[in-house]
């Protein structure tokens, strides 16, 4: 979803949440009556593009009358606005928000923010604020905080550099805590669910652990039933340069029966726990030969890595 600025604040505030006094502007006039109309001592005047970075890219100005608040609107508007996000060409800039400037005492960062590399969600915290959001991601990904969301049991967990996909809840709560006890910590914990139609595959998720610096090793926890550990398989043998630990349950369910899950029923060739286990072990992926020895087994992959002393 593409909103603007001022249509993000316009929501927070239709909810009870505090935000500076501002409004659109079209034109230089327009915007010097906006900040006569807003009041105060120092307005910014700020583009409103589908970008982030725009402070950087000079998209924003702060001024300290209204004749600076006609000058910045007549320097912004039909400009092209260029950023790291935008390409080459930029975004034009046709519509312009005149917002009072406040004293800012502490500044911090909570977004639900789109990656627009994978085209999902992330949900995004930091305490040093979100002008620099993007090149501390980068440069020091282990200060960005990263939320639990849904039913995981917070108080197994551990922050760590180790992510977790899994059909069964239940053993990823178990690896989690195994973990945990010998030192390791999780960077992010998913749940992929183990019915037949899910929203996300386990190679959705292996692909973005890849290119997650904040995540140097994955555990995959899959489960009887379905193509998608075979699937999951294959890209850990052509695209997965981090270490995987892998675990399939369901070793002693027979065909042609339902364990637990929609989805965990063996229907067809290659869809058993030890067809599975195969499939993932010849792609490269080491194998716990049960949930109880996740942690150890992790911890071990680690140390032949060299991420873990």
């Amino acid at each position: 979803m593409d909103i603007h600025e001022y249509q993000a604040k316009e929501l927070l505030e239709g909810f009870g949440v505090a935000v500076p006094r501002g409004g659109l502007a079209y034109s230089p006039e327009q915007a010097a009556y906006r900040a006569q109309e807003i009041g105060g001592e120092r307005w910014v005047v700020k583009a409103q593009v589908h970008t982030g970075a725009r402070g950087k890219a000079g998209g924003i100005k702060l001024c300290k009358d209204d004749h600076e608040v006609a000058h910045a609107a007549d320097e912004l508007l039909g400009k092209r606005l260029v950023t790291a996000q935008t390409g080459p060409r930029g975004k034009l800039i046709h519509r312009l928000f005149v917002e009072e400037a406040l004293p800012i005492e502490r500044e911090l960062y909570l977004g639900l923010v789109l990656d627009r590399k994978t085209e999902r969600v992330m949900v995004v915290a930091s305490a040093a604020g979100g002008m620099e959001i993007e090149e501390i991601a980068h440069s020091k990904p282990e200060t960005i905080i990263r939320a639990r969301m849904g039913i995981m049991p917070s108080h197994i967990y551990r922050q760590g550099r180790v992510g977790i996909v899994g059909r069964s809840g239940t053993l990823g709560y178990g690896a989690a805590a195994q973990m945990a006890e010998l030192g390791i910590g999780v960077s992010t914990s998913v749940g992929i669910g183990g019915h037949p139609i899910n929203g996300s595959s386990f190679r959705d998720i292996l692909e973005l652990f890849e290119a997650d610096p904040a995540t140097d090793a994955v555990v995959m926890i899959g489960e009887i039933g379905g193509p998608q550990e075979a699937e999951a398989a294959e890209f850990i043998r052509t695209s997965m340069k981090k270490p995987v630990v892998a675990y399939v349950a369901g070793l002693s369910a027979p065909k042609g029966r339902r364990m637990g899950h929609a989805g965990a029923i063996i229907s067809a060739f290659g869809e058993s726990a030890a067809a599975k286990v195969e499939i993932l072990r010849d792609a490269g992926a080491t194998v716990a030969p049960s949930p109880a020895e996740l942690g150890t087994t992790v911890a071990a992959t680690l140390k032949r890595a060299g991420l873990m002393s």
